[in-house]
């Protein structure tokens, strides 16, 4: 008698199940240097802030 599906999952199989969790690790670790650029810029802008109210 055949059975009705493999007993373990094929090369194939486990790509197509893990690409979902890959997509989502490949995006977080392209916005990670991108939140901390704007982090960057933020705390650079709220330093020449203070600055300029002192001279000012």
């Amino acid at each position: 008698m055949a059975k009705a599906r493999p007993s373990r999952l094929r090369p194939l199989t486990l790509r197509l199940l893990t690409a979902p969790a890959r997509a989502h690790k490949k995006r977080t670790a392209e916005a990670v240097p991108f939140l901390l650029q704007i982090i960057s810029v933020q705390s650079h802008a709220r330093e020449f802030a203070h600055r300029c109210r002192e001279i000012g």
